[in-house]
């Protein structure tokens, strides 16, 4: 009976574990653009405007202070990974970084500003009218002075500027 001695103390973790992911509530549906100007999502749930939050530590206390901006992401258990960073080499599940961009899909679906000198292709691509390849033109021709500039990327006339310009900002 000793080779079996640990199952009782894995048993005691997954229930910790599975405990813990009880406490995470439920991605909200983003089928639809919400009436947010400004939203994140913070550990599975949808901030919106006044509710934003500037820092992880404001979520977190435990996690090194970190500002956040809209269109952030805070991954669901991103505060327990902080609070027990050897989670993260035991391989359960912490990210290397506790925050990350909003998925293209949900900055598109949530309108959300992307700032043309910093954003990923796959951020760009989610700007209505821009696909891969007028992406990696976007960020080829980096750094942007003003929005107008993206005039001088090939593929981006006035019209498509027009489409794009209530979702990018320069900073």
């Amino acid at each position: 009976m000793r080779g079996v001695a640990w199952i009782p103390s894995l048993l005691a973790a997954v229930a910790l574990l599975g405990s813990l992911w009880a406490l995470c509530p439920p991605a909200p549906g983003l089928g639809a653009a919400l009436p947010c100007t400004q939203a994140q999502l913070i550990e599975g749930q949808l901030r919106c405007d006044d509710d934003l939050l500037s820092d992880l530590e404001d979520q977190c206390p435990a996690a090194p202070s970190r500002a956040l901006g809209p269109g952030d992401a805070v991954g669901l258990g991103a505060c327990v990974c902080a609070a027990y960073p050897g989670l993260r080499q035991l391989g359960l599940g912490c990210a290397a970084s506790l925050v990350a961009r909003m998925p293209s899909e949900q900055l598109a679906a949530l309108e959300q500003v992307v700032n043309i000198n910093l954003a990923s292709p796959s951020e760009l691509a989610s700007l209505a009218g821009i696909g891969p390849k007028l992406a990696e033109r976007i960020v080829a021709g980096r750094p942007y002075n003003q929005v107008d500039d993206l005039l001088a990327v090939k593929g981006i006339g006035a019209k498509r500027l027009a489409a794009i310009r209530p979702r990018v900002r320069v900073e």
